[in-house]
């Protein structure tokens, strides 16, 4: 028994959790009335719970996962400029059998090494992001001088977050706020580039926390890196090249 084949990638998506509330209700009362998208909805789920278990899990390198979405992106562009002797784009072949999906699945896993970016964490992120400065609350203590912000959250948070300004690399610190993510306190960070607004919260990183991959919400760019036992995830509606700029800045800065 297969899914219909218009409801193969709603199926995904529902199962990532990237539907909205119309499609979610759509694709649901469409399953009810098809054994063939029902099973193929069960399957699915039942992938993403094994791919996500203890042991199971693979968590790329980060050096390995840049590599790889340069190798893509290069790709992408190549595509899309229709030259001769350009390589066609990558095409993943489509299984509507159970174990199809799984083996589907399973491929997708071992080429990216990594959990895709789970949607309650990127919609929460977002939301505070947007929040931020839809509230007019973007900043609690409104300076570029970092030996300000940081201590600032001394007594609001059981943490200390590194806080670099990064003026002369085009990034300048705004200032910071308390914010709240994951039922907790958290540190947000604030930079500018150009007229674009960077959030970078921060919070505890606790044992057995997975390594999520970078992702893209609503059109917002997010990506994360830990350091000294604290997540660490930059939010903005900049474009995906320069948030990596930025983000390798400042992992670059908190190595040395």
């Amino acid at each position: 028994m297969t899914a219909c084949d218009d409801k193969i990638l709603l199926l995904n998506a529902l199962v990532d959790g990237e539907l909205d509330a119309a499609n979610v209700i759509a694709v649901e009362q469409h399953v009810k009335t098809c054994p063939g998208c029902a099973e193929t909805l069960a399957d699915l789920k039942a992938v993403r719970g094994m791919l996500a278990s203890p042991g199971v899990n693979y968590v790329a390198s980060e050096p390995f996962r840049r590599r790889l979405r340069i190798a893509l992106e290069a790709q992408a562009r190549g595509a899309g400029t229709g030259r001769l002797g350009s390589r066609r784009p990558l095409r993943w072949p489509v299984w509507t059998s159970g174990a199809g999906l799984a083996a589907a699945a399973a491929c997708a896993m071992l080429v990216l090494g990594v959990q895709g970016l789970s949607s309650p964490l990127g919609d929460e992120l977002v939301a505070d992001h947007v929040r931020s400065m839809l509230a007019q609350h973007l900043m609690d203590v409104p300076t570029s001088d970092r030996h300000v912000v940081k201590p600032w959250f001394d007594g609001k948070v059981s943490f200390a977050p590194t806080v670099i300004d990064f003026a002369g690399k085009g990034f300048p610190l705004a200032g910071g706020r308390l914010d709240y993510v994951e039922n907790q306190r958290a540190a947000a960070l604030v930079y500018r580039r150009r007229l674009h607004v960077i959030n970078v919260f921060v919070w505890p990183a606790k044992t057995g926390d997975r390594l999520v991959r970078d992702g893209a919400r609503n059109g917002y760019n997010l990506v994360h890196w830990t350091a000294g036992g604290l997540n660490y995830w930059a939010v903005s509606d900049l474009d995906r090249t320069e948030l990596d700029q930025f983000r390798d800045l400042y992992v670059s800065a908190l190595r040395n």
